[in-house]
């Protein structure tokens, strides 16, 4: 069964091949609920200094000049990073040219700006993180030519 974007955005989103980078949507395809029912770990040690490396990346991975957290370091989430784009970057343009990439990101929730949101709990891995990171910047550049 199609997606329910799957019209807009060519395949059915549950046979897309991409890593989702949400803090986990209220509707959802069937593959990717079938990953959030998967308890990979439960917070254990491990699994906890894999989410604050994959953090650390997230944060650290913006080195765009145009791109800034939204929050200083003391009131960042550990398990959501929040940044604020370019203001000659829309979100929507920056979510397709990520899609076309592999990856989907989150929309911020801060009407003053336009904002994105990685979610860094999950399954991903810090060579997730540094792959998503390239393909930001390649979209940036993308975007502004």
């Amino acid at each position: 069964m199609a997606g329910p974007h799957s019209a807009r955005y060519g395949a059915p989103m549950d046979e897309r091949p991409y890593l989702l980078l949400t803090p986990g949507p209220l509707t959802t395809t069937p593959t990717v609920k079938r990953a959030m029912l998967t308890d990979l770990s439960t917070w254990d040690r491990d699994y906890a200094d894999n989410v604050q490396s994959v953090r650390a990346r997230a944060v650290g991975g913006f080195e765009d000049p145009g791109v800034r957290p939204l929050l200083p370091a003391h009131a960042r989430s550990p398990t959501i990073t929040s940044s604020q784009l370019p203001e000659t970057i829309a979100f929507a343009e920056l979510y397709l040219a990520l899609e076309q990439r592999g990856f989907v990101i989150y929309p911020g929730k801060v009407p003053e700006a336009e904002t994105c949101r990685l979610g860094h709990i999950g399954d991903p891995f810090p060579a997730d993180v540094d792959r998503l990171m390239g393909a930001f910047a390649e979209a940036l550049t993308e975007l502004r030519a």
